[in-house]
């Protein structure tokens, strides 16, 4: 793991980065357009044991996504899936789980998917600096009561399903007197 400060002159925040033999990977603090804190997550094709950052697929976590993503790093949901990113609205990410134990992260965008998987002690450094992300968002509480409310508003709470029409017998109705 790679620790980057952030730059002096405040265009770019603090980075981690994570290599692997195919892929590298970098989650960077950013603010957005509106001055929300957030995240920028990037993946990277490795080859010669060289990250090829030309042909990165890079996606911004939203602030309304960032709290749903907390809690997937801290394994309040097992998984997240975004869809509708970048310029195009053509880029996803999703993270997941996996039975091993590591935390999955995919970036897709047309014709390319990278993926990494995450140890526990990488998420553990991703989570610091997402939370403090979020925490910046909401400065009227503290860190203690932010993860109180990230584990209150999503424990148990089922991933969203595609909305179904509702049948006949449960639709609305209205009774005229």
């Amino acid at each position: 793991m790679q620790r980057q400060p952030a730059s002096s002159d405040g265009q770019f925040g603090e980075a981690l980065k994570f290599f692997r033999p195919q892929v590298a990977c970098s989650v960077q603090k950013v603010s957005t357009r509106g001055g929300n804190r957030t995240l920028n997550l990037e993946l990277a094709p490795v080859s010669n044991r060289e990250a090829n950052w030309d042909e990165k697929t890079t996606v911004q976590v939203s602030s309304v996504e960032l709290p749903r993503f907390c809690a997937c790093l801290l394994r309040i949901l097992t998984q997240v899936e975004f869809k509708y990113h970048g310029e195009h609205k053509n880029k996803s990410y999703q993270l997941q789980w996996q039975s091993g134990g590591g935390l999955r992260l995919d970036l897709s965008k047309p014709g390319k998917k990278h993926f990494i998987a995450l140890t526990g002690d990488e998420v553990f450094w991703v989570a610091d600096m997402a939370i403090d992300q979020l925490h910046q968002n909401v400065q009227t509480m503290s860190k203690t009561d932010l993860m109180n409310l990230l584990t209150r508003s999503f424990k148990g709470v089922a991933e969203p399903k595609p909305s179904v029409r509702p049948s006949s017998q449960f639709a609305e109705r209205t009774e005229v007197s």
